[in-house]
């Protein structure tokens, strides 16, 4: 049963993001805003409010 609530709670929170708006938001993936490397990749900080 938490299982599937935490699978239900992590698909309502998903969204998508233009490589526009990606770029904007981390001023154009800025080495200054990585917090490090995931297991899918760089991780970066969101400067934009509201994103």
């Amino acid at each position: 049963r938490e299982e599937e609530d935490l699978q239900a709670i992590a698909v309502q929170e998903q969204r998508v993001f233009s490589l526009t708006v990606l770029s904007a938001a981390t001023r154009n993936f800025h080495l200054g805003n990585k917090l490090g490397e995931g297991g899918f990749g760089p991780v970066y900080k969101v400067l934009t409010p509201g994103l």
